[in-house]
């Protein structure tokens, strides 16, 4: 077996992606938290002592360190488990690996014209003719006052109208999820293919789709402080760490940042001799996360 020497190991950790614990209070969040998901997470971080997978943050140059991109309902439960640190994967938003596009939603247990009369009681609602493959995929496509768009079971088509700015899109698409939620479930999904959300979701009612975003809008929105909707934004992070393991009592240590950052190294450090990283290149499915 190989030996590890000191210099060896840092040269490893070097070319590991960059982990680094900072404070609670120096992430600038882009979404808002998913409550009923959040304390599902919650829980289980609670029961476990650990918080598997870092947060996903940029580095973000105003007043506050980093822009969080992904992971606030984690960020949410260890708020309230009262850690002083959080474990992020630094990435640099500029850069072209790190992926940007946008969640579709499907709702459950509303009847279509149910999601109609909701929708078109408060905002503006046109229908449209949609385009779907012969496989029954929806193909997405957008209008430049459209806030998004919603496919009913039979194929019906309707755009919600916004005028104005990016600003004005966000909240339209919040006022949406704010007025279908309380009555229905949401869960996100990244198809748009109507036989298998049938088939994946028994009481199916429809499928909303968003426009793109670019990361100057995200980077934006966070600053104006309008947030997304939870499980809008879907970054595509190079190299995603998963699975590192963060012990809570790490997270809420007394001590100082420098001291918690050191004995998160000799963590990593500690992995790498015991062979216990491994990378995967293709893209994976994680049935119990």
């Amino acid at each position: 077996m190989e030996e590890f020497g000191p210099e060896h190991l840092a040269l490893e950790v070097g070319k590991l992606p960059r982990l680094m614990l900072i404070r609670t209070d120096e992430l600038l969040l882009h979404e808002e938290a998913d409550e009923r998901r959040g304390a599902m997470i919650h829980s289980r971080i609670e029961a476990d002592g650990l918080i598997k997978h870092p947060l996903i943050a940029a580095e973000n140059h105003g007043k506050i360190s980093h822009i969080l991109l992904d992971g606030v309902n984690r960020y949410a439960a260890l708020r309230k488990l009262a850690c002083r640190f959080v474990p992020i994967q630094e990435v640099n938003l500029d850069d072209n690996a790190l992926g940007l596009s946008t969640w579709h939603h499907e709702l459950e247990g509303l009847a279509p014209d149910d999601v109609i009369d909701i929708l078109s009681s408060s905002m503006r609602v046109v229908g449209f003719t949609g385009g779907f493959t012969q496989s029954g995929d929806f193909i997405p496509r957008f209008e430049s006052n459209w806030g998004c768009v919603v496919v009913l079971p039979d194929r019906r088509c309707l755009a919600v109208i916004v005028e104005g700015t990016t600003e004005q899109r966000v909240e339209v698409i919040r006022r949406m999820v704010r007025r279908v939620s309380p009555a229905g479930a949401m869960d996100r999904v990244s198809y748009t293919n109507l036989n298998d959300l049938v088939a994946n979701y028994p009481r199916f009612s429809a499928l909303v789709c968003y426009p793109a975003f670019s990361k100057s809008d995200v980077l934006h929105m966070a600053d104006e402080k309008v947030l997304f909707p939870s499980g809008v934004t879907r970054f595509s992070v190079p190299k995603r760490v998963l699975s590192f393991g963060f012990p809570l009592s790490l997270l809420r240590s007394k001590g100082s940042l420098v001291e918690a950052q050191a004995a998160l190294n000799d963590m990593i450090v500690d992995k790498i001799r015991t062979r216990k990283i491994r990378f995967y290149e293709e893209p994976t499915f994680h049935f119990d996360d």
